[in-house]
């Protein structure tokens, strides 16, 4: 819960926003990561909150969201 509330108000880096589009872009072109926990480790770094379980294609989307809101995408 601490590193959660840390996160929101912790600046982004520039290699956070960077990795996101990267991520978010090759999902678009159809190519998944295989690794989804370090995906839900990136959207926590960018402080969405990720259930445990939730699937690879609903992290993206909410990566996907974050960046759209900030005018990041």
């Amino acid at each position: 819960m601490l590193d959660w509330i840390l996160t929101r108000f912790r600046q982004q880096t520039l290699d956070d926003i960077e990795r996101a589009r990267a991520v978010v872009s090759a999902a678009d072109r159809g190519h998944l990561p295989t690794d989804s926990e370090s995906i839900r480790k990136l959207a926590r770094i960018l402080g969405l909150a990720v259930a445990p379980n939730a699937s690879l294609t609903e992290t993206i989307q909410q990566i996907r969201s974050y960046l759209k809101r900030s005018g990041q995408y």
